[in-house]
């Protein structure tokens, strides 16, 4: 049994890479022990590089990894370094290659030290996971696009929240700014027609779309109750999580079906509630996307149709 360190670099993240490398490494049956999103500054990404720092390509692998988040994960089981190096092969331009794995358990044990230097972050520690209700973001706009704007807005903004990206379009102009922490955005706000740079910016809520359905499994009622009593219990119960759409009801669990902001998390809240004489256990099966960081990827827009009329002026 072994560990090895993985490292998912600016542009496997852009790409949503990290829940594919997830899949593949499950798949093997390896154990994810450990995993964390950061943004690294220049003195940290030398020391990870260190073994490189004769290489001519030093500084550009430096830039690179300070370019935007990285996550790092550590993943447990037998022959995980060797195997892991086979699922993921690594690119022959080192300067671009998007995922780095550890090559040795010594290597293993050297990076996962200076990554995780308090040991493995818990992945349902409330650190690791944090609530919906407490992710949020924010468009900016109105600054000047001069020198290192990103380093100016994650100060100007610092005091909010936790800043967990800053994704800048130069061209439009246009911050935007990715919190956790209880009222981030709130405090935000309060910040519109502040000076960044000798410029008053424009701070605006970028609401996130998440207001599709979510399913809970719930179970450890009493079997005794009939279908139409569990319904009715279960309707009570979900009321204050939002509208609830559907109860299935199943041989000794159901599902149900709500829509709300923050639905999901309501609903687990609600485990370990009374029906009647009994404790039931709630467990989200959906829950809406909050993402931490940007979504860089590029999106790709299907050129339109041409259309061919015959000699009629009908289109086909």
């Amino acid at each position: 049994m072994g560990q090895t360190f993985i490292l998912i670099k600016p542009d496997g993240v852009d790409r949503g890479l990290v829940g594919v490398i997830i899949r593949r490494f499950d798949r093997k049956g390896f154990t994810l022990k450990g995993l964390k999103m950061i943004t690294v500054d220049r003195s940290f990404a030398e020391k990870h590089h260190q073994d490189l720092s004769a290489n001519p390509l030093f500084s550009r692998l430096v830039d690179y990894l300070i370019s935007g988040p990285v996550v790092a994960m550590i993943w447990e089981g037998t022959n995980v370094v060797s195997v892991g190096r086979k699922t993921i092969p690594t690119a022959s331009d080192i300067g671009s290659n998007l995922i780095h794995v550890s090559d040795s358990l010594e290597s293993a044990i050297k990076e996962t030290a200076l990554w995780f230097p308090d040991g493995p972050v818990k992945l349902h520690s409330d650190a690791a996971i944090p609530k919906a209700r407490d992710i949020g973001r924010i468009s900016v706009t109105g600054f000047d696009t001069g020198a290192d704007i990103k380093s100016a807005l994650r100060e100007h903004f610092a005091s909010c929240g936790k800043i967990t990206d800053v994704y800048i379009q130069k061209k439009s102009r246009l911050a935007y700014i990715y919190f956790v922490g209880e009222g981030a955005v709130d405090k935000a706000l309060k910040l519109n027609g502040s000076d960044v740079g000798g410029s008053k910016v424009c701070v605006e809520p970028y609401p996130f779309h998440d207001d599709n359905p979510v399913s809970v499994h719930v179970e450890g009622y009493a079997t005794s109750l009939s279908d139409s009593e569990i319904e009715t219990a279960l309707r009570h119960l979900f009321s204050s999580c939002g509208k609830v759409l559907r109860v299935s009801i199943y041989k000794g669990s159901t599902s149900v079906t709500i829509r709300g902001f923050d639905a999901a998390e309501k609903a687990e809240e609600l485990s370990g509630s009374n029906i009647g004489t009994h404790k039931v256990l709630v467990k989200a099966f959906t829950k809406p996307p909050r993402e931490t960081v940007h979504d860089r990827r590029r999106r790709f827009i299907r050129p339109p149709r041409h259309t061919v009329h015959d000699h009629r002026g009908r289109g086909t």
